[in-house]
């Protein structure tokens, strides 16, 4: 079974990919790079538990174009998510890979497998000190985008230069979700409206 935080099918080709995606936000990563703005899926115990069947159903619908895995860290988990990403590209959906790892590092037979199942691969570490707000599906400047030349995404351009940041905000419970990497600015807004929230007592 695979360990999850969450997974989204919402609007989020701006930060995700390509089409409507799959977001795997996978429980879990040793890497723990300092400054991780999602630094609450370093503990894998602290995660909800995927069947493998479950993952391929969310994809095989026919808005879904295709999966990002995300992190925590996807390759810890490569033996689970494996035999997913192989059906997944079977019913001809495109797969992106975020890891923190250098492509290098990834020598495991099975993550050499995963790798190459992928259309588009993001990797490298979080360095806080080289912290890029204005990178597509990175956050450091050290942080690479390699693309299969072969895949699916093979004319894929990945377009640098803005800040794309998904704010949802839950009407019911007046909870706010964040994707993406903050400015200052933002980081204000999003302040004035936590004080607003606590002063209506919503």
């Amino acid at each position: 079974m695979i360990n999850y935080h969450s997974i989204e099918t919402k609007e989020n080709n701006l930060l995700y990919g390509p089409g409507n995606r799959a977001v795997l936000f996978c429980q879990g990563c040793g890497i723990k790079c300092s400054g991780c703005s999602n630094s609450h899926l370093w503990k894998r115990e602290e995660g909800k538990k995927l069947y493998r069947r479950e993952l391929i159903e969310i994809c095989a619908k026919p808005d879904i174009q295709g999966i990002t895995l995300h992190g925590g860290e996807p390759t810890e988990q490569t033996e689970e998510l494996l035999p997913a990403v192989k059906e997944i590209k079977a019913m001809r959906k495109s797969v992106i890979l975020l890891t923190g790892h250098e492509i290098e590092q990834l020598t495991d037979p099975l993550q050499r497998e995963l790798v190459a199942h992928c259309d588009i691969v993001k990797c490298g570490p979080y360095v806080e000190r080289k912290r890029n707000l204005f990178l597509h599906f990175r956050g450091s400047d050290n942080q690479r985008v390699i693309i299969n030349p072969k895949g699916a995404l093979k004319d894929y351009k990945v377009e640098d230069g803005t800040n794309t940041v998904l704010v949802t905000l839950d009407r019911k419970d007046c909870n706010i979700n964040v994707n993406g990497m903050l400015d200052s600015e933002m980081e204000e807004l999003l302040r004035e409206y936590a004080a607003l929230k606590a002063d209506k007592n919503c």
